[in-house]
């Protein structure tokens, strides 16, 4: 929640998605089922109007997340989405498969 409320705050995002992963590619399971930590971002959204949880990924394998950013800026061009991760998969970024440079831009 810190790291939301940090990037609402700090960048002036209108909103902050939250949308897990079924599976990291890179990792060999959860402890929590895919559905337990998706009811825990709806939980922890109900709250907040501008923290909205969303199951978007759902049934893929985690590949697909730089695919679904780029399908997102495509579907909406007005709308500035900026990905948000974790720093235990940051170490993991280069491994990720992503269709073109601006897919893991810094802008």
């Amino acid at each position: 929640m810190a790291l939301c409320q940090d990037a609402k705050n700090q960048f002036g995002f209108d909103e902050v998605w939250l949308v897990p992963t079924p599976q990291n590619p890179f990792k060999n399971g959860y402890e929590v089922s895919y559905e337990d930590r998706l009811e825990m971002c709806f939980i922890l959204a109900q709250d907040y109007d501008w923290l909205i949880a969303s199951p978007l990924e759902a049934g893929s394998t985690g590949k697909q997340t730089p695919s679904l950013i780029a399908q997102l800026k495509a579907d909406n061009p007005e709308t500035t989405f900026v990905w948000l991760m974790g720093t235990d998969s940051v170490a993991e970024l280069h491994r990720w498969e992503f269709d073109s440079e601006d897919d893991h831009s810094k802008d």
